[in-house]
């Protein structure tokens, strides 16, 4: 007779091994072990390899690497993915310490092969407030905040102090 372990709980004790090695410092191990939940579909498991590539941890930090994670977290429904992504695009994200002395434009080289982009993720107020409305929608109070002042100064929409008097007024609440 075969047993199997449910998925739910293989991917419980697959999370507690991402923790066990990053506490001994195996972040390589760990991120390799994130990657594979998210490539499951694991929504928490994507949006943590968005924070890992966000910080660099046990990969070569990458904002864009970074974005596509929390862009698949966002698209699955994780609230907290959908805040931060309006959060980066909002502001926008300059390249990794680890590229900005290179040459204007795509970097060349090593450099280039690992950021085809150059490793930034530009401002883009259109996609941040697509992204900060789903978080505001789903109680994140900061992006709530964040979804009044776009509404109230017309960024990446049309000006609506109603909308943006609506959003004030559930972070006031929250």
């Amino acid at each position: 007779m075969i047993f199997r372990v449910p998925p739910e709980k293989r991917a419980a004790q697959q999370r507690l091994q991402a923790a066990r090695e990053d506490e001994r410092g195996a972040a390589a191990r760990a991120t390799a072990i994130w990657r594979e939940l998210a490539g499951a579909g694991d929504i928490e498991a994507a949006h943590t390899l968005g924070e890992r590539f966000e910080r660099g941890a046990g990969v070569i930090q990458n904002f864009t690497e970074a974005t596509a994670w929390f862009t698949r977290a966002a698209d699955g429904g994780l609230i907290r993915a959908q805040a931060k992504l309006g959060e980066i695009y909002f502001y926008g994200r300059g390249a990794p310490l680890s590229i900005q002395g290179a040459a204007a434009g795509a970097p060349r080289g090593a450099l280039g092969k690992l950021f085809p982009d150059g490793g930034e993720v530009k401002q883009d107020y259109v996609r941040a407030a697509h992204y900060t409305l789903l978080a505001a929608q789903g109680g994140d109070t900061a992006a709530q905040v964040r979804r009044g002042y776009m509404c109230a100064s017309g960024l990446g929409m049309a000006v609506d102090v109603a909308e943006a008097e609506h959003w004030f007024a559930a972070a006031a609440a929250s």
